[in-house]
């Protein structure tokens, strides 16, 4: 993933719910830039389209789980005193 889609997805998982439009003012990218790049983190199932714009997909519902040797809730963190 480039660094403006990066940008991109960051910006969607901060601020949810925007449209092409103003995704594309607010990064001052170009619509058609914007448009090209929402149709590839939909693609890769990065985002998704919700009913007035774009959701970022949380990181933990992509990774598949099963394949993992361990999971989040195996580790403990430890607090050195």
């Amino acid at each position: 993933m480039n660094n403006k889609r990066w940008k991109l997805y960051e910006y969607i998982n901060k601020h949810p719910d925007l449209t092409g439009y103003e995704l594309s003012k607010r990064l001052e990218y170009s619509i058609k830039k914007i448009k090209r790049d929402l149709k590839k983190l939909i693609k890769e199932g990065l985002i998704e389209r919700v009913n007035t714009g774009y959701k970022a997909i949380s990181w933990k519902r992509l990774i598949n789980w099963d394949e993992m040797d361990s999971k989040p809730e195996d580790y403990k963190l430890e607090v050195n005193t």
